[in-house]
């Protein structure tokens, strides 16, 4: 902790915001680039220095809601804003830091990535002080459907997931003999590549992937999210099987000739 510091913690829903008092000896590092959701460059005592921010992984490449992150961590700590850094004695002289890093007003800045669901939590080895300040505000990210966790993002898993799952009602909704043919052979295609859609997400959910959209995910999350895929392929395959049965009942041409 630095010296001369206090810390006050502040419960907002299910996390908190650690806010962190000015002590005299803070350790204040200027930003001189964003790297990634959870990287940046700093000076720091004259040198710069890359900085991990602690506690926090962040989607990075061409990873899922990568881009997002990276730009949302410079909207908090831009390009020569100062940030103060929770140090234990002298930093090494070389190589990179991780360290938690707090904004102007207190906040730390992992703990806000994470709320946003940009980031999530990962262990680090020896001091754990802050790492149930980042869980918590992960949670909150999970109960609000951000960033991540969000259904509304088509690279995430639960927007994989919900997407199929919004597109099963309407998809399933077998249209009448009158409808004729040609749009009851359109439905089913339609049916077919939703079916071989929720069949590939089912697969993906039985194998081990790696990354951030998977890393955030717990245990029951994989089993629901599987549950849902599973659920949409039956639904699916049924309203197939109904509207082939009256695609089946439809008179050919010759029929309907012999009929005027």
């Amino acid at each position: 902790m630095i010296a001369g510091a206090a810390v006050l913690v502040v419960a907002v829903g299910a996390a908190g915001f650690v806010l962190l008092d000015r002590g005299p000896d803070e350790t204040i590092a200027t930003v001189t680039a964003v790297e990634s959701g959870d990287t940046l460059r700093v000076r720091l005592d004259g040198q710069e220095r890359v900085l991990h921010l602690t506690n926090l992984a962040a989607p990075e490449g061409d990873e899922c809601l990568a881009p997002e992150a990276t730009a949302q961590l410079a909207g908090y700590a831009g390009i020569d804003s100062e940030l103060r850094l929770d140090v234990e004695g002298t930093p090494a002289a070389e190589g990179d830091l991780t360290l938690a890093a707090f904004l102007p007003d207190g906040r730390l800045l992992s703990e806000v990535m994470a709320a946003d669901g940009l980031g999530y939590l990962v262990i680090e080895e020896g001091d754990r002080e802050y790492e149930w300040v980042v869980r918590a505000a992960q949670e909150d990210a999970r109960f609000n459907a951000a960033g991540l966790f969000s259904t509304e993002v088509d690279c995430t898993i639960p927007g994989q997931v919900f997407s199929v799952s919004d597109r099963v009602e309407a998809a399933t909704l077998v249209l009448e003999e009158e409808s004729g043919a040609e749009l009851l052979a359109a439905q089913r295609a339609e049916l077919d590549a939703l079916i071989e859609e929720a069949h590939a997400l089912v697969d993906l959910m039985g194998t081990e992937q790696g990354g951030a959209v998977w890393d955030v995910l717990r245990a029951s999350d994989r089993i629901g999210y599987a549950a849902q895929a599973q659920t949409a392929v039956a639904t699916l395959e049924l309203a197939r099987g109904e509207v082939e049965l009256v695609l089946n009942q439809e008179p050919t041409a010759a029929e309907t000739d012999a009929r005027d």
